[in-house]
């Protein structure tokens, strides 16, 4: 009696880890950014599924050589979308460094906290725009500095 004890104790010592690592919901989690456009927040919405983050659609404002854009409506990562991954959620927590958007475009670091229904992050964004005059074609790197974000849930059903 007293070894079915222990092993039932061990048992429901062994299955704590799973609880603290559980999935986060999937579906579509939307809120604003701490960068805005004419004085009006940038969106963003996430797409989870499978502990991953699969898309982001955001806006940004980028700093750099006169080319470098203020964008709203960007979209990124994922499998298939402009040649990116999806990001890793791991427990409840993003923390991504180089995440491949597509060609010389990536996030040096997407990190975010998933807590109940809501995510809080920030990420920033490096690209390389190019222009051409003379013949020549000529590249800019461009980033989004810190961008901070947060955004709710509306889980798949």
């Amino acid at each position: 009696m007293r070894r079915v004890c222990v092993l039932a104790v061990g048992f429901a010592l062994a299955a704590l880890p799973a609880v603290a690592l559980a999935s986060v919901a999937s579906g579509t989690y939307t809120g604003t950014e701490s960068q805005a456009q004419s004085g009006v927040p940038y969106k963003i919405s996430l797409t989870v599924s499978g502990n991953k983050i699969t898309r982001v659609v955001y806006g940004a404002n980028y700093t750099g050589h006169a080319p470098c854009p203020s964008d709203s409506g960007r979209w990124v990562v994922g499998a298939g979308i402009k040649g990116g991954k999806a990001i890793a959620i791991t427990g409840n927590t993003i923390n991504a460094r180089n995440a491949k958007i597509g060609p010389g475009d990536v996030f040096t670091y997407f990190k975010g906290t998933f807590t109940g229904t809501t995510v809080q992050g920030s990420f920033d964004e490096t690209f390389t725009a190019e222009t051409s005059s003379g013949g020549k074609v000529h590249s800019y790197k461009c980033t989004s500095g810190k961008v901070t974000f947060t955004a709710s849930s509306s889980p798949a059903s």
